[in-house]
């Protein structure tokens, strides 16, 4: 159910930017409306939440599919939200691949860069849709030279979680969408509504960091820990900051500390070296309990832990899954080109990191009030 139409003039009009007397009049010339997608006769229809919009007379094999009253509703605000930033928003926008596969966007936003024209396709999920369908649509675009971002309804009915319904992807950035009290609102961005959320997408304030294409400063911080075995105060690794440089600054900054276990270790090696050359204890691999007040072996697993820099041998009094506070930057090293290693990539919104879980959605029941 699109929201444009082209008139004679290949002009674009917009359902919802036209007032009910614009509306009304448009109905006794809409032989001369014609969709973007296709050449199907254009009807005017209005839906259940007060929302114009146009509709096809016979479908045909146009690759559009019905919308409902909610879908409709978020893609004009997305599209005017978009304008309001400075960028040509269109709804319904065909495009193809170069191979011929064809797609149409929801809204379409372009600009022009200072690297040539820039497209940002915003799609709308409220329907169910397979992952692997989201893959390929993701493909198309990717193939056709735009960006797409995903807002997927999520459901009231049941308790998701961030990391299986909307899994932390760069080729698949997907974000859960609600609706509360006539507003549409993201979860994922602290449940701003989607039309205050889409300007600050458009411009860069959602990041996905750290990238191996990108540039960073690496930071290396230590902690003080009290050895279990000779008593002394202890300097270990304890945080390695990943910071995002960019033109005129620095950009979002993303942390590994011991609760990463062997991604941790591994990426202080990589970067620095054994820790013991800036007088830090080093890495030591044994048997740990998971549950410290657990006798059963079954909850031991072998891990890397952080060691004494004085006797080299016991282990400090924090569990190195608790992480450690960070003290200091005792040495930086920074990647002009680009990282050689990098730790899994997370979403970052006005420069805080967006959560990898989500709440349950479920409302709140009778009993919890």
């Amino acid at each position: 159910m699109p929201l444009r139409v082209l008139d004679e003039a290949e002009q674009s009009l917009l359902s919802y930017r036209l007032s009910p007397e614009e509306w009304d009049a448009l109905r006794a010339k809409r032989e001369h409306l014609r969709f973007p997608c296709c050449d199907s006769a254009v009807i005017l229809k209005t839906s259940s939440l007060g929302l114009q919009f146009f509709a096809h007379h016979r479908r045909g094999d146009c690759i559009s599919g019905p919308e409902t009253a909610d879908h409709l509703a978020i893609k004009a605000l997305i599209a005017d939200s978009a304008e309001t930033a400075g960028w040509k928003a269109e709804t319904e926008h065909p495009g193809q691949t170069p191979d011929g596969e064809r797609w149409i966007a929801d809204v379409l936003c372009s600009r022009e860069g200072r690297d040539g024209a820039l497209r940002i396709a915003f799609e709308v999920q409220w329907s169910g849709q397979r992952d692997e369908d989201f893959v390929a649509r993701q493909e198309r675009y990717r193939r056709s030279g735009i960006r797409c971002i995903w807002f997927k309804r999520m459901s009231e009915s049941n308790s998701y979680s961030g990391s299986n319904e909307f899994p932390i992807r760069q080729s698949l950035p997907m974000f859960a969408l609600i609706k509360r009290e006539e507003e549409y609102r993201l979860p994922h961005f602290g449940n701003e509504r989607i039309q205050d959320v889409v300007p600050n997408i458009l411009r860069g304030r959602l990041r996905f960091w750290p990238r191996r294409d990108a540039p960073a400063r690496i930071e290396l911080h230590e902690s003080e820990f009290v050895c279990r075995g000779c008593g002394a105060v202890s300097n270990n690794a304890a945080v390695l900051r990943y910071t995002e440089l960019i033109a005129g600054g620095e950009g979002v900054s993303c942390d590994l500390t011991p609760d990463d276990n062997e991604l941790f270790y591994d990426s202080v090696q990589h970067y620095f070296g054994n820790p013991r050359r800036f007088g830090l204890g080093g890495f030591w691999k044994r048997w740990m309990r998971l549950f410290p007040l657990s006798n059963i072996n079954r909850f031991s697993k072998e891990r890397l832990a952080n060691c004494c820099s004085h006797c080299h041998k016991g282990l400090v009094t924090e569990p190195y899954w608790l992480g450690a506070p960070e003290k200091t930057a005792l040495v930086t090293r920074t990647e002009v080109d680009s990282l050689p290693a990098v730790p899994p990539g997370r979403w970052y919104y006005l420069g805080k990191q967006v959560p990898e879980t989500l709440p349950p959605t479920r409302r709140e029941s009778a009993s919890s009030s």
